[in-house]
């Protein structure tokens, strides 16, 4: 089966835009908006605040030992995996697939983070100039359409986390040295206005 993209998939796109792909899907009977498709991850994530809002008892995880860790060497430490029922697309043309989630507390950016594993799942292709991911079905192929509203909310989220301050003993001392560089010759102050300001 052949997965295509034309300028049709891009109706309804505000562009040129550097959006990420987020999209809404059911996960059990919850519609759940700021999902990330991303294809660099290796896990799907299911945020603990998601998880707490679908109702869902952490009496239902299974525990898993190994950190998650980011590119940045950062780790978090999963709350557990849960099996859950995801259904992706529009009422005419989805696809529904059991996924192992990892819940993790994690800042309140995406409620989910679709990774590798159900995107292979799916077999799904994705165009993020188009904001859209595609799948095949029996008979068909259809698609999960990103939007940018959302993604637009999910960022200014993301701005609203406080920036993470070292410890202090990882903390970057001032260097204050003879030998730190000094210019060779004399420097020319040049004014940017008129006023000498």
């Amino acid at each position: 089966m052949i997965i295509s993209f034309s300028d049709e998939d891009l109706r309804g796109i505000k562009t040129p835009h550097e959006d990420p792909l987020v999209i809404t899907m059911q996960i059990t009977n919850h519609s759940v908006k700021g999902v990330l498709v991303d294809n660099r991850i290796s896990v799907d994530v299911l945020s603990l605040y998601a998880f707490t809002l679908m109702g869902l008892s952490r009496e239902e995880l299974r525990p898993i030992l190994s950190p998650l860790a980011g590119f940045t060497g950062d780790t978090l430490n999963p709350k557990g995996v849960i099996i859950l029922p995801m259904t992706i697309g529009e009422d005419s043309c989805q696809a529904t697939s059991l996924v192992p989630f990892l819940v993790v507390k994690m800042p309140p950016t995406y409620n989910v983070i679709l990774g590798q594993p159900s995107q292979t799942t799916l077999k799904a292709v994705t165009l993020i100039p188009h904001l859209k991911m595609k799948f095949p079905i029996l008979g068909g192929v259809c698609d999960a359409r990103g939007d940018q509203s959302t993604a637009k909310e999910c960022y200014f989220t993301s701005l609203k986390v406080p920036n993470k301050i070292l410890p202090k003993e990882t903390q970057v001392p001032e260097e204050v040295s003879e030998y730190r560089g000094r210019p060779v010759e004399e420097l020319e102050l040049i004014f940017l206005e008129e006023d000498g300001s």
